[in-house]
């Protein structure tokens, strides 16, 4: 493969990535002018506009029409949130969550195509973008993006890491179970036989 090759390929998977990208982007941003009963939406939109106005970070305040202070296992995915409301205003809640939902719809084609090829990862990207529950309510003000976004970028180095060990390493680990082939375990003895035996006996 010459290089003209491999520069007319790179510019294939970016334009491949900005298309996914923007459709994404369009898929997040369509359900917004509808109504959707989204309570955690509605709750974190609550959270977010008061600590905007009390000015605060870590401490959400009470979530609304409780006297009780709301405790959140994840406030840093609150933070975006708030940053979006002192800077741009409440109307522009939706940015955090579009921008972290579009984030994992690219970042899911950039593994897949490191891993296969860019015909799986846009695969696997439009699998997840078209996939309703997730162009419904993840351009929505709830900790989901955030959550989703960061776990799978964490787990993009150990992904990568596995890619070259599986390969090399795959055909003989497929090797390994050939003896368990046709065969299950039985739950008294713990030993392992034909399942052909096992409906022989049992049905």
């Amino acid at each position: 493969m010459t290089l003209a090759d491999l520069q007319r390929a790179a510019r294939g998977r970016v334009a491949l990535a900005l298309a996914l990208l923007v459709a994404s982007a369009a898929l997040l941003a369509s359900p917004l002018r509808g109504h959707v009963d989204d309570t955690d939406a509605q709750l974190y939109q609550a959270l977010s506009r008061n600590m905007a106005a009390r000015g605060a970070w870590l401490e959400p305040g009470p979530s609304p029409g409780s006297p009780y202070p709301f405790r959140e296992h994840l406030p840093f995915g609150l933070w975006p949130q708030v940053a979006v409301v002192r800077i741009l205003g409440e109307g522009a809640l939706f940015v955090p969550g579009l921008v972290f939902s579009a984030g994992t719809v690219l970042l899911v084609f950039l593994l897949g195509a490191r891993l296969t090829s860019a015909r799986a990862g846009a695969a696997a990207a439009l699998l997840l973008a078209l996939n309703e529950t997730f162009f419904l309510y993840e351009a929505r003000p709830r900790l989901d993006p955030p959550l989703v976004f960061f776990a799978l970028l964490a787990a993009a180095p150990a992904l990568l890491g596995q890619l070259e060990s599986f390969t090399t390493d795959f055909p003989r680990r497929l090797e390994s179970l050939r003896p368990y082939a046709g065969r299950i375990t039985d739950v008294d003895s713990h030993e392992m036989m034909p399942a052909q035996v096992w409906v022989d006996a049992f049905g």
